[in-house]
């Protein structure tokens, strides 16, 4: 168990779609001992994610609400859309400061972005403003990575669902099933919508 003072939870994305691993990760952040709250925050303009056009950001948050809604402790958050662009995490991170400036921070992220955090923009500001919360796999090792980011880490345990947005993307593009990979109500909405369909 933890032994560091509880706080807020900061998970950011994309989530185009939200998928049940999605769901999973928000779940597993919330057992962990570490937090009281989590905020999931819809990226309007992620600097990695190249030249991709995203969905539009009210669909992308109404099934983030869809899927996310209902579970205790956690609020869907679309304030980086009032922030300077793109959306960097230090600036995210620096508003929910302002806004709790008596609450410890904890950045939500995987391990995958963990190992690539000295690559995220002004990443040692973000780590004196926040902890970091990392969804390990096993037998990791991290021994290359600085002292400070590993000084600023907690890990929590998490089974990872292998399904990611760009499959169910390119699944529904391609006519092929996605029940069983993301929440019902937005699968229904997806279908309403007609999102992510082959437009040509």
């Amino acid at each position: 168990m933890s032994t560091d003072p509880k706080g807020i939870g900061l998970l950011g994305g994309s989530f185009d779609p939200v998928h049940n691993g999605h769901v999973a990760i928000c779940r597993s952040y919330l057992n962990s001992n570490f937090i009281d709250k989590l905020y999931v925050i819809l990226t309007p303009d992620p600097p990695h994610k190249g030249n991709r056009e995203l969905t539009d950001f009210s669909h992308r948050f109404r099934m983030l609400n869809l899927a996310l809604g209902g579970i205790e402790n956690l609020s869907v958050s679309d304030v980086e859309k009032n922030l300077s662009k793109p959306s960097y995490t230090v600036n995210t991170v620096k508003h929910f400061k302002e806004e709790f400036p008596d609450q410890n921070l904890y950045l939500c992220i995987g391990e995958d972005s963990y190992k690539q955090f000295t690559d995220w923009f002004h990443w040692e500001e973000i780590i004196e403003k926040c902890m970091l919360l990392v969804a390990r796999r096993p037998r990791s090792d991290e021994e290359d990575l600085p002292e400070k980011l590993r000084n600023s880490a907690r890990f929590i345990e998490h089974e990872e669902i292998a399904i990611s947005s760009s499959d169910i993307r390119n699944r529904l593009k391609n006519g092929k099933e996605v029940a069983g990979y993301l929440p019902e109500a937005v699968l229904h909405y997806i279908h309403k919508e007609q999102l992510y369909q082959n437009k040509n």
